[in-house]
């Protein structure tokens, strides 16, 4: 065969090559499909999933039924009205609501969560609901009465409960070294706060609001900051992060309900006066 007729045919390959590699390239991308979003997939199932970690009165589970009510519960009814979406709640714990997003198992989680940066480097979270400080929790009349700094228990020979996974607990990681800190498990605020009535901790680290309330209700402990909680933090939603299209529509929906008056609505109907709105809030 001449060198001529050798040309045409490698040509012919080459070409009959191109068209097929050309086919299979144009049907790839005409069969392949965009990834579905979040938000897409919740209008298309008709059904929201909502992770929550009981703490009143954002979040209230009734010990007899079962039953979710609370503030932010009461938003979460709201905002899924008004997309007429089907709301199904899973219960999550502060050590878990994480990987309870990533994983799928939730697409929102309402607990009332700090945003703080080591927690925004698992979650995205929403524009500020609210503000609130951290507490502690010391026996009435111990040697800790006089302490002004919560930093100032960070001394060999004290002990410290924390729960895992909530604010105190990445306090005391971040900026402790001498005590000893005892990480309790759960998702019940108020067990640190335990370690220290019955005597298996020296102080107990909880949110402001739980400090007080369990403070109310022990004569035999005092809330040290009661007065001027440390470390003030936004309260906040958290969805995953590729759920940038998703966290726009909760900003928005957050905006609405703090605009049209619905979230100081669901507050009072709580009764919840010792929360820091964030349109009150200011730097002193």
């Amino acid at each position: 065969m001449s060198e001529i007729k050798w040309m045409k045919v490698i040509l012919a390959v080459l070409m009959i090559a191109t068209l097929v590699v050309g086919i299979r390239a144009f049907t790839s991308t005409e069969t392949a499909q965009p990834e579905e979003s979040t938000l897409e997939k919740i209008e298309r199932t008709g059904k929201l999933t909502v992770c929550y970690i009981e703490w009143p009165p954002t979040v209230i589970k009734d010990p007899k039924t079962g039953e979710l009510s609370g503030h932010f519960v009461d938003m979460a009814v709201y905002m899924a009205g008004a997309m007429d979406t089907e709301l199904e709640f899973q219960e999550s714990s502060w050590g878990t609501f994480p990987a309870d997003l990533n994983s799928g198992r939730c697409d929102l989680s309402i607990a009332g969560t700090f945003s703080t940066i080591p927690r925004a480097k698992a979650v995205a979270f929403s524009t500020p609901i609210s503000y609130i400080g951290n507490g502690a929790v010391i026996k009435k009349d111990s040697e800790f009465e006089g302490y002004s700094s919560v930093d100032e228990f960070d001394k060999e020979g004290i002990t410290i409960a924390v729960l895992n996974g909530e604010q105190g607990h990445e306090y005391v990681k971040q900026n402790f070294k001498n005590a000893e800190i005892k990480v309790l498990q759960g998702s019940d605020l108020t067990l640190p706060l335990v370690e220290v009535a019955t005597g298996r901790a020296d102080i107990g680290l909880a949110d402001s609001i739980t400090t007080t309330r369990f403070a109310e209700n022990q004569p035999e402990v005092v809330d040290l900051f009661a007065s001027n909680p440390y470390n003030v933090n936004p309260i906040a939603w958290a969805v995953r992060y590729e759920d940038q299209e998703w966290l726009q529509f909760i900003n928005t929906a957050i905006d609405y309900m703090d605009s049209t008056g619905k979230t100081r609505e669901f507050e009072e109907r709580y009764d919840v006066k010792w929360l820091r709105p964030k349109k009150e809030w200011s730097v002193e």
